[in-house]
């Protein structure tokens, strides 16, 4: 993993319920996606790709709701 970002809404110190994670490696991302649900902090995620506005040619993205 290269680094992650939550997202909050603005004044909230709450977060909005998703982030995304960007991969290093593009065959992580297939490792993560076959595996199903994951759990982060106690909460089920279901992972998914997520395409950037201005996607850089070597980066990989996931984004993911929480349940």
């Amino acid at each position: 993993c290269a680094g992650g970002q939550e997202f909050y809404q603005i004044g909230q110190p709450v977060p909005r319920g998703f982030g995304f994670i960007t991969f290093a490696d593009p065959s992580s991302v297939d490792k993560v996606l076959a595996q199903g649900t994951h759990e982060l902090d106690g909460k089920k995620i279901d992972p998914k790709v997520a395409f950037p506005r201005r996607a850089h040619p070597k980066s990989i993205v996931i984004g993911f709701k929480l349940s």
